[in-house]
């Protein structure tokens, strides 16, 4: 349809989209990178990744370049926050592929050999979770550890993040900024008082709660940049996500829309009123 002309803005596009539009005529093609993870988290308070080693070895053995190319236009997370929002640390040291890593976190864990069954969910029919899922899969069995993978309708996966009991074992969550701040992220991802909600189902430590409180009340945006590194630090420390990708915007617009600017908060929403058709 944006192809024909026959609407003005599609939003929402895939990867193999963006590649079919590049030499469309008429077609203003819109890639830029925003405000929004893709992260999966982990329980750290229930089930054998409540140990922080197992999170580790998991997290090392991760195959992120897969998640990478599976993901099309889009880089690599360095740790909680989205590239170029305040605060964020992008010298940060985050895991990455590394099986001796893996297997020296592993060999400190109450099942060092594997041998045992993990379980992932994710949302039913969304494509790029599915592949995520698979190549969590194939990077576990480095670790001789089996994953379940259960698509689930989107109520039902909220549902279960209810308490830590019935939260998987592996949650995937995308998170968009709705405003340029890291509290945006912090406090919704990884407060503590977000407990049974689908952003932060179990995660749980008094010092993060601390840093992510302290930033709230700081005005000195060169002061809540230090807060936010800290808290980036010991957010990475605990490795309870898989710190995924960040996806760029995929949006094509006609030639003949006006005045359209980007801003990488709100994932896919376009602001309509400036706009007009020449």
């Amino acid at each position: 349809m944006i192809q024909r002309g026959e609407v003005h803005i599609a939003v929402g596009l895939t990867s193999e989209d963006m590649d079919s539009l590049a030499d469309a005529p008429g077609v203003v093609r819109v890639l830029e990178p925003e405000y929004r993870t893709f992260s999966i988290k982990m329980n750290t308070e229930a089930g054998p990744c409540a140990d922080i080693n197992l999170r580790k070895a998991i997290s090392y053995a991760t195959d992120y370049q897969s998640i990478l190319e599976a993901a099309g236009y889009a880089d690599l997370m360095t740790g909680p926050l989205p590239n170029g929002i305040l605060g964020h640390d992008p010298k940060l040291e985050v895991y990455r592929t590394d099986l001796e890593k893996a297997k020296a976190y592993m060999a400190k864990t109450d099942m060092p050999d594997g041998g045992f069954t993990l379980k992932m969910v994710h949302v039913s029919g969304l494509e790029q979770q599915r592949r995520w899922a698979l190549i969590l899969l194939d990077s576990l069995k480095k670790l001789n550890i089996d994953l379940e993978i259960t698509p689930m309708k989107w109520p039902d996966m909220v549902a279960a993040a209810k308490s830590p009991e019935t939260f998987p074992d592996f949650f995937p969550v995308y998170q968009t900024a709705n405003y340029g701040d890291p509290d945006n992220i912090a406090y919704a991802a990884y407060h503590s008082s977000r407990n049974g909600g689908w952003q932060n189902a179990v995660y749980n430590n008094p010092e993060v709660d601390a840093l992510i409180e302290a930033g709230r009340k700081e005005v000195d945006p060169e002061k809540r940049a230090e807060i936010y590194e800290s808290f980036q630090k010991m957010v990475v420390a605990d490795a309870p996500d898989i710190f995924g990708i960040l996806e760029k915007r995929r949006l094509a617009l006609r030639d003949k829309v006006e005045n359209y600017v980007f801003t990488p908060v709100a994932s896919n929403a376009v602001e309509a009123w400036p706009l007009s058709l020449n």
